[in-house]
């Protein structure tokens, strides 16, 4: 902490810190930092500012490399040119809305993350030259940040969504989509940067293959990523295989594999077994109607209504297994005559289907 012998103050402006540095309580009669005020102190880490403070001269923290927080006040109107040049142990520094711009060279060479809370502030890219900083600017659109600042705030924006950092979704969403178009611009990132990599990956922006390519993008893949990969690998191939069942039970897919026809009550009844497996799942629902019965001949190699091609009773031949639903309650007699002797249905137990099976001595397993 400082004592009042550290500062030399004239008329609300701080005109030099004079004292040895470390964490710093700026006195609450400084309406002013002065230019230069700290600068070059290499052992000040933490500068606590007055409310009443409203600018921020040029220069005031100018190459103070040890400098690591920096509490804006909320009536803060101005920051000068060069005033953070070179700090970078910067670790978050939030800009208060009252700030509008940023001068030229104000972050020079600076690094850590800055968090713009204004909506109006303009985002000049002389003011981040040489900066290797994430910007936060979640009341920005993507489209009106400067071109060399956009990966800046990109980063910025994902390390602020995993920290939990309130972003509109609406941004989240342009955000999403600008990354969508430029995802080849951000490879290099994505095997370093585990915030970017979450965000993505959220955002279905990244394929299990290319999940892969990552993952075997040694040397320059940071290694403390790995186990985060392989747990989104594990994670976007049981979608993908979700999707696959979502995707198979859909009435258009539904309907390649079956012929049905639907009932005055609303109920289907399948006529006919079109598909190419050998281990089949008659579906409970079809569109918003259940399926209640198996027609005639449904899994019989050879039909006498709508024959099979050579491959399609090949097929059906070698049915091992059918598994039936519950709201099934009709099975007709030759639903599955000449069908395989290898044959096992699959139901619930005390099912129509458990009783037809016995009745019909075809193999049963309950599940």
């Amino acid at each position: 902490m400082a004592n009042p012998n550290d500062f030399v103050i004239e008329n609300g402006v701080l005109k030099k810190y004079i004292g040895p540095g470390g964490d710093v309580v700026v006195p609450d009669s400084v309406t002013e930092i002065g230019e230069g005020a700290f600068e070059k102190n290499s052992s000040l880490t933490t500068v606590i500012l007055p409310d009443g403070l409203t600018k921020i001269g040029a220069e005031a923290f100018c190459e103070c490399d040890s400098l690591k927080t920096v509490e804006l006040p909320p009536r803060l109107e101005e920051i000068g040119g060069m005033a953070f040049y070179c700090c970078k142990g910067l670790r978050v520094l939030h800009v208060p809305e009252t700030v509008k711009e940023f001068p030229y060279h104000c972050f020079f060479m600076a690094k850590g993350t800055i968090v713009i809370h204004g909506a109006e502030t303009v985002l000049s890219k002389n003011a981040f030259e040489s900066a290797r900083v994430k910007i936060v600017a979640p009341y920005h659109s993507i489209k009106n940040i400067p071109t060399e600042l956009k990966k800046a705030a990109v980063l910025g924006l994902c390390s602020a969504i995993a920290e939990e950092y309130p972003v509109p979704e609406d941004t989240i969403t342009e955000y999403s989509q600008y990354l969508k178009r430029q995802k080849k611009n951000f490879e290099f990132e994505l095997r370093k940067d585990k915030s970017l990599l979450l965000f993505m990956s959220k955002q279905s922006l990244l394929t299990p293959e290319e999940l892969e390519t990552l993952k075997n993008g040694m040397p320059t893949l940071d290694q403390e990523l790995l186990p985060l990969i392989d747990e989104l690998l594990k994670q976007a191939y049981e979608s993908t295989s979700t999707k696959k069942t979502e995707n198979s039970n859909s009435v258009s897919a539904l309907k390649r594999q079956w012929s049905y026809k639907v009932l005055d009550d609303g109920t289907i009844t399948i006529t006919n077994y079109k598909g190419m497996d050998t281990e089949v799942t008659v579906p409970e629902v079809i569109g918003k109607n259940h399926v209640t019965a198996l027609s005639y001949q449904v899994f019989a190699p050879y039909r006498l209504l709508q024959p099979r091609t050579m491959e399609q009773t090949r097929i059906v031949e070698n049915l091992s297994l059918v598994r039936i639903p519950a709201s099934i309650v009709r099975i007709e007699n030759n639903t599955f005559s000449n069908s395989n002797s290898v044959l096992k249905l699959v139901a619930p137990a005390g099912s129509y289907a458990e009783q037809y099976a016995k009745e019909h001595g075809i193999p049963f397993e309950a599940e």
